[in-house]
């Protein structure tokens, strides 16, 4: 019998597996100047998680005299997006709010919902890494009026990132079967779109509530299909976190040997990319691995490191789930 993850952590893990994925709407069908292919590289730029490049590449092009309206707005987002996953919240908060405080902005309002959703996304992540409790609620002010722009739009892939992201706050408060409708209504949208983003965040999110409800082969269904579809997409911080989540559920039930592959390639890439939010989850299983293993010098490594991570960055609810199993 495997030891399991504290109460504590097991809600934040269902706040970690809140993945935060590269916004999706569509290029316009009449193409907007001759810079569209630099569009291109900096959104692959963006899912291969190589961040810092897509901030290069869109920093130079924001210099161009010749960038068209479209493409400035874009380069814009992705400079919000790139920050946000490199950790840099500061940095993707201005971004996303220069966005919505442009007084053109309504021209290309499409871009507005996915600003929205970003600001919402930050948010979110002060309530539940840095414990900022007001922040929840302001959370949910954006991601309102980024659902509002997406429908006004017909942005079913921003809708679909908006059902999933409330459907987390809605599990944070407690209403799992509304959360579990919100989820379901996501990955409906995402399949008629073809977003296969859309579908493994509402996948991994579906999942932990029916692990919850002890649907259990439901649960590794969906964890398994998210998994699958982010190794094809070569998203690799979605698939670090896919890993995590197929190793915890194989931990939860006892299964430490199954686990612990999973934990070992999510830290493989989390040390590839040098995200801290995946650094720490993939330390903190690994922990729990090794001390059940009775491997305790590994364990402690492990929680040493996954700590000083934690505290570096200032996520709160890491630091209080490392310092809970001293």
């Amino acid at each position: 019998m495997t030891t399991q993850p504290t109460h504590l952590f097991r809600g934040i893990l269902s706040l970690a597996i809140s993945l935060l994925f590269v916004g999706c709407y569509p290029e316009p069908a009449v193409e907007l100047g001759s810079d569209a292919p630099y569009r291109g590289v900096v959104q692959q730029l963006l899912i291969s998680g190589d961040w810092q490049r897509a901030v290069e590449v869109a920093r130079i092009e924001l210099k161009r005299t010749d960038l068209s309206d479209y493409s400035r707005r874009y380069y814009q987002l992705k400079l919000g997006e790139s920050f946000r996953f490199s950790e840099q919240y500061d940095s993707a908060e201005h971004y996303f709010r220069k966005l919505v405080e442009n007084p053109d902005a309504v021209e290309f309002s499409h871009f507005l919902g996915e600003a929205y959703y970003g600001l919402g996304d930050l948010h979110y992540l002060k309530w539940s890494y840095f414990k900022m409790e007001d922040a929840l609620s302001e959370a949910k002010g954006f991601l309102d009026l980024s659902m509002e722009y997406a429908r006004a739009n017909s942005q079913q892939a921003l809708v679909s990132k908006n059902l999933y992201r409330s459907g987390t706050i809605l599990q944070i408060r407690g209403e799992e079967e509304q959360s579990l409708n919100y989820f379901q209504e996501g990955l409906e949208i995402s399949f008629l779109v073809s977003d296969t983003a859309g579908i493994i965040r509402n996948d991994i999110h579906k999942a932990a509530e029916l692990e919850r409800m002890g649907r259990l082969d439901s649960a590794l269904f969906h964890y398994s299909r998210a998994y699958e579809l982010a190794h094809q997409l070569n998203k690799n911080y979605t698939e670090a976190h896919a890993l995590c989540n197929l190793g915890q559920f194989y931990f939860d039930q006892g299964e430490v040997a199954a686990a612990e592959p999973y934990f070992m390639r999510a830290e493989v890439l989390a040390e590839e990319l040098g995200q801290g939010i995946v650094m720490c989850r993939a330390y903190y299983n690994l922990h729990q691995v090794r001390k059940a293993q009775n491997r305790l010098e590994e364990a402690a490594a492990y929680l040493e490191k996954g700590l000083a991570i934690a505290q570096e960055k200032g996520y709160q609810n890491f630091v209080a789930a490392f310092e809970e199993l001293n």
